[in-house]
């Protein structure tokens, strides 16, 4: 792990290693911040269903803007994780609503 952040540095320089570590740092900090409000103002349901929105639309951000390709099986997989992710989160949801009734 050392030598990686030698490399880094050694590439970009150490004043824009240690502030994109800090704007990494601080934009998921306000990604966490936002995810804790949103859960408290809506229905676990609701949030399970953005959840599962945020990932397809992370997957599609990164095919279209980063050029990944989508093979076969990369489609296949993909769409199982996100099959997986939808199930587990409307689980959880029906079980945090059981909860608060």
């Amino acid at each position: 792990m050392q030598c990686g952040f030698k490399d880094a540095i050694a590439k970009v320089g150490i004043i824009k290693f240690v502030s994109d570590l800090f704007w990494i740092g601080m934009f998921y900090h306000l990604y966490n911040q936002i995810a804790t409000n949103t859960l408290e103002r809506v229905a676990p349901l609701t949030h399970a269903v953005g959840n599962v929105l945020k990932r397809v639309f992370v997957i599609g951000f990164s095919i279209v803007v980063f050029g990944n390709k989508i093979s076969t099986q990369t489609g296949i997989g993909t769409a199982i994780a996100i099959a997986g992710v939808a199930i587990y989160s409307l689980i959880k949801a029906r079980f945090e609503q059981d909860k608060r009734v």
